[in-house]
């Protein structure tokens, strides 16, 4: 049989299995009045068969609950109705370890003992935790050895612990409140995960990072942290880099980014105020430091036995000491030289960073300071005369990627520019077409930046 027709018969295959699986699915109910096929979350769980679904109606419900296998169970009008308190208080509340699990619009509370979490998974793959509120544990939700796995809009405060614990690889945590516990995020041995749009407050830490790489925390909110916002540390040798990119770091103690004997991270275009030190490096290098506001510090950057960071583009200003540098080396420009618009005119060179306190000229009006501006051990050779942001013009060069009824967006032959899709696009396979004189076409191909560095992040 032609190779071609054995891969569509194997599908169609598939396709069928998955049709009949979920034609068989069911819903069930569970109400503790007695009016609905159960009284009792965990009978229910029992008693159904994996692809089922479970709706739970309002009502308090004293129990733990083991999910072990693919269900969805949802409350039926949301958290601030169903409440799941804890019968055992020495016990997860749910505690997940099967794939494919969605849990949905629940108070979870009262797991109380050591390490006890409101809901945890260990060992699963492709669950949703969502719409949920927890609160009065040790921990909240707690991902160990999990992966691929989607964590939203939870509600997580007042525990003793950590509200968001993650261990595992490939999760999305996105668009969740984690407020006034011990500590807000802990991510550890953990790679390939998105921390995004997430509001992160009034804990005793924010975000800790141990060990893992290949994270974006992205565009979060990070404030009135009793001891810092963002920390890295031990962060090294690590496959990839790490970015921590467009949050907003405020109002948190001693630092707002802290980076202990970490390498190799990408902090980028962070509003980072009020805190008492902006960005704290110690035995750290590698790491790139790019296009952040710093302002509003006692201390706005600080150096312990620091070497070869890449420190440009950034914004220092009003702080009581824009930097403390002590047994450290760095670089403090961008490493090529760039194009450049400053004040209409087009110019090229490296670029350093805007220091509010420089007190040098601009003789020649290129927007760099004539002399440089010092720092301990360092200079930075190229001070910036104003913010970083007035040095670069609109993007141009822009390619579309068609018209919106277009169901295949293309773009022909090779550009040097931005591409700007007309919508949002999730890439699970990417192909080449054949031209003439090709021999055929790619199935995978990978994207990338292949001269990674601050000017163009």
């Amino acid at each position: 049989m032609d190779k071609k027709y054995e891969i569509l018969i194997i599908c169609a295959a598939i396709l069928l299995l998955c049709f009949v699986g979920t034609a068989s699915a069911k819903t069930w109910y569970v109400d503790d009045s007695g009016e609905a096929n159960f009284t009792r979350l965990q009978d229910a769980i029992t008693a159904v068969s994996a692809g089922d679904t479970i709706i739970v109606r309002d009502g308090k419900y004293i129990e733990n609950v083991n999910v072990n296998k693919c269900l969805t169970i949802q409350s039926e009008n949301g958290s601030e109705n169903c409440i799941i308190q804890a019968a055992e208080s020495d016990d997860h509340i749910f505690e997940v370890t099967a794939d494919y699990v969605n849990i949905s619009g629940f108070m979870v509370q009262g797991a109380t003992g050591s390490s006890k979490a409101g809901i945890f998974l260990e060992h699963v793959k492709y669950c949703n935790i969502l719409n949920n509120n927890i609160s009065n544990s040790t921990d909240g939700i707690y991902l160990r050895d999990s992966s691929n796995n989607n964590v939203s809009n939870n509600k997580i405060q007042n525990l003793k612990s950590t509200a968001l614990v993650l261990g595992g690889h490939y999760n999305n945590i996105t668009n969740n409140t984690l407020s006034n516990n011990f500590g807000g995020l802990w991510l550890f041995q953990s790679n390939y995960n998105l921390i995004r749009s997430n509001s992160i407050l009034s804990n005793a830490y924010g975000i800790s990072i141990q060990g893992s790489s290949a994270n974006s925390i992205e565009d979060n909110n990070i404030s009135n942290n009793r001891y810092g916002g963002i920390q890295l540390y031990y962060v090294y040798l690590a496959p990839e880099l790490n970015f921590i990119k467009d949050n907003t770091i405020t109002n948190n103690g001693d630092y707002g980014i802290e980076l202990y004997k970490s390498e190799y991270n990408y902090l980028l275009r962070n509003n980072i105020s009020n805190n008492d030190h902006g960005i704290s490096l110690s035995e750290s290098s590698g790491n790139v430091i790019g296009k952040n506001s710093i302002s509003k510090h006692y201390e706005g950057i600080e150096l312990d036995e620091t070497s070869d960071n890449t420190i440009s583009l950034n914004n220092f200003i009003d702080n009581t000491c824009d930097i403390d540098s002590s047994e450290s080396t760095n670089i403090w420009n961008l490493t090529v030289k760039i194009t450049y618009t400053y004040k209409g005119k087009t110019y090229e060179s490296y670029l350093g960073n805007y220091w509010d306190d420089y007190e040098g000229v601009d003789a020649d009006g290129d927007g760099i300071g004539d002399t440089p501006y010092s720092i301990g051990e360092d200079d930075d050779n190229y001070p910036l005369m104003e913010p970083f942001e007035n040095y670069f013009a609109p993007i141009e060069n822009i390619f579309d990627t068609g018209p919106s009824e277009n169901p295949y967006p293309s773009i022909f032959g090779t550009h040097n520019g931005t591409i700007k899709p007309n919508q949002t696009i999730t890439v699970s396979k990417l192909y080449t077409y054949p031209c003439a004189g090709t021999g055929g076409h790619t199935e995978y191909a990978k994207i990338y930046n292949d001269s990674l560095s601050v000017e163009t992040l």
